[in-house]
């Protein structure tokens, strides 16, 4: 997709069945784009993303999210932060 994905509107019914991502960090927008994304999962849809660390805390202490794993920030050149893989499965 081209655009702002915060805005963007999908087909009507249009669900997805899994999303991989890694969103922007900068300003909080890690935990805004990782929420709306879950919500066009399909039922039984799947979605994991890579988010800073704190980002990962948060979205662990929310109903259907898990932190699969922490990550030191030396795990990716030129990051400076540490990073968190969260994932989730849509139950309906």
């Amino acid at each position: 997709m081209q655009g702002d994905f915060l805005t963007w509107l999908p087909a009507a019914g249009q669900s997805f069945d899994k999303i991989v991502m890694n969103p922007p960090f900068s300003n909080g927008r890690a935990l805004l784009h990782v929420r709306r994304a879950h919500s066009m999962l399909a039922p039984k849809g799947q979605l994991v993303a890579l988010v800073p660390a704190s980002a990962g805390r948060v979205l662990e202490s929310e109903n259907g999210f898990e932190l699969v794993e922490l990550l030191d920030k030396d795990s990716f050149p030129g990051v400076s932060i540490d990073l968190a893989l969260v994932a989730s499965k849509r139950q309906s």
